[in-house]
């Protein structure tokens, strides 16, 4: 399938946000903008967008894909308020992650427990 216009990947983080666009000719283009910036601009994630079309000349969007990693960061740096997760029976909890073996598993498996087990 061929692509009729540009795919857009975004990742906005705490400091800076990341767009990595592929245009419909497989050109790819990267930016970084500050995530927040209200002088220049109210959303960098649009102004992004906005600033490869521009100087693309334009186009249309096939897609855009956003991550965040704002609330994660908030979290693993416990700047985040206390908070307790509840899911409906047979729901993964957050900290399912934190049960597989490998590496770091014992430091987020105790994080998990102390910060939404209250443990």
């Amino acid at each position: 399938m061929t692509a009729t216009g540009w795919s857009f990947s975004i990742d906005r983080g705490g400091t800076f946000t990341d767009i990595v666009a592929q245009g419909p000719d497989g050109r790819r283009v990267v930016r970084k903008l500050l995530s927040d910036n209200p002088e220049r601009y109210a959303d960098a994630a649009v102004a992004g967008i906005a600033a490869i079309l521009e100087d693309a000349g334009g186009g249309a969007i096939d897609a855009v894909k956003m991550g965040t990693t704002v609330a994660t960061n908030a979290l693993l740096e416990r700047k985040a308020s206390r908070s307790r997760w509840r899911s409906p029976p047979g729901w993964a909890t957050p900290c399912a992650s934190a049960r597989r073996p490998g590496p770091t598993s014992s430091r987020a498996g105790s994080f998990c427990r102390s910060r939404f087990m209250g443990r």
